[in-house]
């Protein structure tokens, strides 16, 4: 301290408190570099150079990385706050409208939120302004204002035991009010107050155009001390002071030899004022964010398409091929849709589909003649051309790309690029594994789409609020017709276009470096050597932007054959998706043990002609996933029934729409599965799906059906089940569960006692079974149910034949109580063998 003695023992003391406050504050410094550096790629409209990015921050570094400056390494401190501020505030920006929009609701009359189930909760909502407008300095922020939660240990238990209904729904306003009370409430808006760090002999140049470019702090004195000009006289005694400087020896006859350097120094200073500025649109882009930061209309800047504009250009040059890209979707799905599974599309590359004229044979024509052939390479031309416009899309914006919705793409596909050797697993739209990237894709594409739109339309409503509060109006008269579009904006105000039907006219095209770069440095400049953003910014409306709409995304998913009846669901092979819609439809009953066994055996004896009935049955009961010829026609001839299961599934969950959400007339359930294809949906008389099958097999019959085939498949139902579920039983509990489902099923027939009614039917065993089955395909293969809560609390609230199991006598009295949910996969077997 310069208020010290160096030599003083309270100095020492002093000077160690310092340096222990300064070490403090760079280990929090370092532990937020690296937290957050990863995150970090560019500071305003600059990147930040590549080497920059690789700075793990020690006490090693190069302090010129800890010194905020706006050239070189200075950048990145900069960067960093910036970042950490943007993740801060946007918090702060949706607790506003999550309380901005209870406020409409609330003025509008509306039906309001249930926000009874939280205490207090209406409360916040209308308590919320006196933090609404709250802001507080970078320079006074406080560590209670800022973001602090222990996400595993409060947010995630509490979320568990609070936010779950009694039907295993999630309630997801008590878990917002949570998070708005204990920890969001308070928290302010950051208003960033960083100096920047001045080297030595760059002072006077900081806030100009760069070391030697002059003015800069020269502008920022004139500012605060006003500048009077010398007068003339005493300019010239400068002038001849510094002439007689140079030569004081001279005699008063060499005044001709001073007046040359005056000329000269005269020459030299109109040079010097005359010298204009190189446009650089580094420079453009800087001083419209000083602008913004000095000018901002409540709260927004004041040029928002062109600030965005800047900020986005590498990603919005991207997107001019956005037609052809979902239309190549839209193809690969109207061609391949149910045509291969999954393992098959990993192993098709689009080369192969390239290759194979068979799938750009018309149904319509005949392949042997000359037109068909022509008419498939018309088509063949068709999808490569569209093919390749999508390769383009997918190699220019992918690595833009990090999440589907709230997913993290794994970072294997991330590396992924796109070619024509490549599965086409990855062009096939899907919510599952390598599906996920060409969803994400098209979201990514679609959201920067949208918001340029969404700035364009911001910007007239900034402009009509103005001229409708009588404030000071734009400037616009700089730009032929900027009023006009203005008040003609409406016309696209609401306008949206389905991705379905998006031409290339309504996408965001333009030409960076030869049109816009050029019309800035000639028309966007003043004499003063100032910016005309209004003009720039009118020019991008009226030349680019003014006629582009919102993209309505319409994108169906791909459907691979046998998981079409899951496509709802939970996963592949996860099941019970399209069940379930055909159950709030179809009433369904399970088939009788007997037909399924004849069904069966009728499948064993396709492939097992010479076999008897008997030895059929023991081979199909003994399992089906043996390595023997036997087996593979038995799979075989499942997937192919399975495949008319789905089609039908598909029709029937769609009868109706979406008007109709209840249950069907219950005479849909008694057609028969076969009568339903051949007569409803016109399918070939002549389908295979054995006797047994077309004779017993009522729609009502379909989930038993399905889940029957799914077992003799190739397909395991239960491999994503997570492994916190698959404890085993002991003999104990196998004991327990025998006598419920065993004993009782024997005893029921001839037991006539008091306590009959908690004897187990056969028919409910099975039904229990089914249910089980799929509840665990629904729900199991995540970690969210608790594995050590007792099954029978967790399954008391599933339904069969309208009614919940706690309310079932059987299930109620007899089911074991100490078997937790960690058994549940195999309390599943367990029945089965019974």
């Amino acid at each position: 301290s310069s208020s010290s003695s160096s030599s003083s023992t309270s100095s020492k003391q002093s000077i160690q408190i310092e340096k222990n406050r300064f070490e403090k504050l760079y280990q929090s410094f370092e532990n937020v570099w690296n937290n957050n550096w990863k995150y970090v790629d560019r500071y305003e409209c600059l990147e930040v150079p590549k080497e920059y990015l690789k700075i793990k921050m020690n006490k090693l570094i190069s302090i010129s990385f800890c010194l905020p400056n706006e050239i070189d390494e200075g950048i990145c401190s900069l960067a960093l706050i910036q970042h950490l501020r943007y993740e801060h505030n946007s918090m702060v920006h949706n607790v506003d409208l999550r309380h901005l929009l209870y406020s409409n609701k609330i003025n509008s009359n509306e039906q309001t939120m249930n926000i009874n189930d939280h205490a207090n909760a209406g409360n916040e909502d209308h308590n919320r302004s006196s933090y609404y407008e709250k802001v507080v300095s970078s320079n006074h922020l406080l560590s209670s204002q800022t973001i602090k939660y222990n996400y595993t240990e409060h947010i995630i238990p509490y979320f568990e035991k609070q936010c779950v209904t009694l039907k295993g729904d999630y309630d997801y306003l008590k878990a917002e009010n949570y998070l708005l009370d204990r920890y969001f409430n308070h928290i302010p808006i950051i208003d960033l107050e960083i100096k920047t760090y001045s080297y030595s002999n760059e002072s006077s140049s900081s806030s100009g155009s760069g070391s030697g470019g002059g003015g800069g702090g020269i502008n920022m004195l004139k500012n605060k001390v006003k500048q009077v000009p010398l007068s003339k006289d005493i300019l010239n005694q400068i002038k001849r002071e510094l002439g007689s400087i140079q030569n004081n020896s001279s005699s008063s006859s060499s005044s001709s030899s001073s007046s040359v350097i005056m000329s000269n120094l005269n020459l030299q200073s109109i040079n010097l004022w005359k010298y204009k500025r190189k446009f650089n649109m580094s420079h453009f882009i800087m001083s419209l964010k000083r602008q913004a930061n000095a000018s901002n209309i409540d709260g927004n800047h004041p040029y928002p398409v062109l600030n965005h504009f800047c900020e986005h250009e590498i990603l919005l040059s991207k997107l001019y091929e956005l037609p052809q890209c979902f239309e190549f979707i839209k193809l690969m799905i109207l061609k391949f849709n149910y045509k291969f599974d999954r393992k098959e599309a990993r192993k098709i590359t689009i080369q192969d589909i390239l290759n194979d004229d068979q799938y750009f044979i018309s149904s319509s024509s005949s392949s042997s003649s000359t037109s068909s052939k022509q008419s498939i390479q018309i088509e063949k031309n068709r999808f490569e051309k569209l093919y390749q416009s999508f390769e383009n899309v997918w190699n220019n914006n992918w690595k833009y790309v990090d999440r589907y919705e709230c997913l993290e793409v794994p970072k294997e596909y991330l590396k992924i690029k796109m070619n024509k050797l490549i599965s086409i697993s990855f062009c096939l739209p899907n919510e599952i594994d390598e599906g996920i990237c060409s969803l994400a894709l098209i979201q990514h594409l679609r959201y920067e789409h949208n918001s340029m739109v969404h700035n364009v339309d911001l910007r007239h409503l900034l402009y009509s609020n103005k001229i409708n509060s009588n404030e000071q109006t734009m400037n616009i008269n700089d730009h032929a017709n900027a009023g006009n579009e203005d008040h003609n904006r409406s016309s696209y105000y609401e306008k949206v276009v389905s991705s379905n039907h998006l031409l290339s006219s309504q996408t965001i095209k333009y030409n960076y470096t030869e049109h816009i770069i050029p019309y800035f440095e000639k028309q966007c400049v003043t004499l003063k050597g100032d910016y005309d953003y209004l003009k720039a910014e009118n020019y991008l409306l009226d030349r680019y932007f003014n006629h582009i709409p919102i993209i309505d995304l319409e994108i169906k998913t791909y459907s691979y054959s046998n998981e079409s009846s899951s496509s709802s669901g939970s996963g592949s092979g996860g099941g019970g998706g399209g069940i379930n819609m055909l159950k709030n439809k179809v009433k369904q009953v399970p088939l009788s043990k007997d037909i399924l066994n004849q069904i069966k055996r009728e499948l064993g004896s396709i492939q097992n002609n010479s076999s008897s009935s008997s030895s059929s049955s023991s081979s199909i009961d003994g399992g089906v996933g043996g390595n023997n010829q036997n087996n593979i026609h038995v799979i075989t001839k499942s997937n192919a029934i399975l495949k008319y299961l789905e089609l039908a599934l598909s029709f029937l969950t769609a009868t109706g729409g979406s008007f109709v959400s209840g249950e069907l007339n219950e005479s849909i359930g008694e057609v028969f599965l076969f009568n339903y294809l051949t007569e409803t949906l016109v399918l070939d008389s002549t389908i295979d799906l054995g006797r047994i099958i077309s004779s017993q097999v009522q729609l009502k019959h379909i989930e038993s059906l399905w889940s029957l085939l799914i077992e003799l498949t190739d397909i395991d139902p239960f491999s994503k089940v997570d492994i916190k579920y698959r404890d085993k039983l002991n003999n104990t509990q196998k004991d327990n569960l025998s006598k419920v489902f065993y004993n009782n099923v024997n005893s029921s027939s001839s037991s006539s006692s008091s306590s009959s009614s908690s004897l187990i039917l056969e028919s409910d065993k099975d039904a229990f079974i089914s249910t089980l089955k799929l509840f665990i395909l629904n729900h199991l293969t995540e970690k969210t149910t608790s594995n050590i809560k007792p099954m029978y609390e967790i399954l008391g609230f599933l339904e069969i034949n309208d009614c919940y199991l706690i309310d079932i006598p059987w299930f109620e009295q007899s089911f074991p109580k100490e078997i937790q949910m960690s058994c549940a996969l195999e309390v599943y077997y367990c029945l089965e063998k019974l």
